[in-house]
């Protein structure tokens, strides 16, 4: 029996949320909770997904996917944000309307970075994640196209100039067998002048995904997440800070740091830098400094993915041990692993807490996304 034989039906239909009134697919059990979720990228919508969709649902899984606000034939409504936090909140607000309480995130092309934002709001609500030509990127800078669209005047022209036949020449480039005919021409049919300025929009709001990061925490609040909140001292505009770890007692965070400009994947300049959870002044780890006798450096022997023991010591006048171990190149060209001590003291306004509503979740960004 061939795949599309088996393959459940899909039912289309619309459904209003966050103001927005977007196209609807959807198959399998329609009450169930949890659910296959779908969310396409730049250019597509909900139609790309309606062969997975069936066959998801197949399983006996709930499956479904959105238009995100103008793609595919949703209107935004007045006043929608057009950046990765506007798009997440609105696929909160889809599923909320579709009684979705746990989703297994399917994730494509921009599609990646909306998801992975929603799964910082709410990370309770992950049951698995998919990501396709998407994800985490250290180090990646974007692609020709999205220059283009990220520049002022130059993209307007290139998008008011966008023919089908240019449309379907790009699509192609890098496919050796090519994408349906059929499939490049609907998708073309939905890429009009609001999907044209959508994708402007949310290019230019969106830096580059290998830069520009700062850390952030979101609260627990009974597993509804919440507002962001960036880390004071480990927010920096003039830096880029990541790879963040709690102390064992939830009082401190360790990270790493480097300049703007950098690629966040093994880089010579990154150090390990240590915040109070609750924010503060930062601290730079003595221990990124190797030896004076070895002749090498810090910025420049790549100090990484800091870690904490998990235990502590306590000790008379409110101090606290602790042991970190990180990752460095100091001793030749592949990293190597380090231990070193650290103090702390009383006085830390915060803690995670125990599953009460206290407790955050800590998270990197891009700083497009701060805002």
């Amino acid at each position: 029996m061939s795949a599309a034989a088996t393959e459940s039906p899909v039912e289309r239909g619309s459904l209003l949320a966050g103001g927005t009134r977007t196209r609807l697919r959807q198959a399998g059990p329609v009450e169930a909770s949890e659910a296959v979720v779908f969310v396409h990228g730049n250019p597509g919508s909900a139609d790309d997904w309606e062969g997975l969709i069936g066959a998801a649902a197949s399983t006996g899984r709930r499956a479904l996917a959105v238009d995100l606000p103008d793609f595919g034939d949703t209107i935004a409504p007045e006043g929608f944000e057009h950046t990765t936090i506007g798009y997440a909140t609105f696929l909160g607000e889809a599923l909320k309307e579709l009684g979705v309480e746990r989703a297994h995130l399917v994730l494509h092309d921009f599609g990646g970075p909306i998801g992975l934002v929603w799964v910082a709001m709410n990370p309770e609500a992950l049951a698995s994640i998919t990501l396709i030509d998407t994800g985490i990127l250290p180090g990646y800078r974007w692609h020709k196209l999205a220059r283009i669209w990220r520049t002022p005047v130059v993209g307007e022209l290139f998008q008011a100039t966008a023919t089908r036949s240019a449309f379907r020449m790009l699509l192609n480039r890098n496919e050796p067998r090519g994408l349906p005919r059929d499939f490049v021409e609907a998708m073309y049919d939905h890429y009009d002048r609001r999907t044209r300025k959508a994708v402007l929009a949310l290019y230019r709001d969106t830096d580059d995904p290998g830069s520009l990061a700062d850390l952030y925490t979101v609260p627990f609040n009974n597993r509804a997440g919440g507002n962001i909140t960036p880390v004071a001292g480990a927010s920096d505009p003039s830096v880029q800070e990541y790879y963040p770890a709690f102390s064992p007692d939830d009082a401190m965070i360790a990270f790493n740091r480097i300049p703007n400009d950098k690629n966040m994947y093994n880089q010579p300049l990154s150090e390990v830098w240590i915040v109070p959870s609750s924010g503060g002044t930062a601290t730079r780890l003595a221990a990124n400094d190797p030896p004076g006798c070895s002749g090498k450096v810090s910025p420049g022997v790549t100090n990484s993915w800091a870690k904490w023991a998990p235990d502590m010591s306590s000790a008379s006048g409110g101090r606290t041990f602790y042991w970190i171990v990180f990752s460095s190149t100091r001793a030749g060209t592949l990293p190597q692993l380090y231990v070193t001590p650290g103090v702390g003291f009383s006085g830390v306004t915060h803690r995670r807490g125990e599953g009460t509503d206290a407790e955050v979740a800590l998270i990197t960004l891009r700083r497009a996304e701060r805002d």
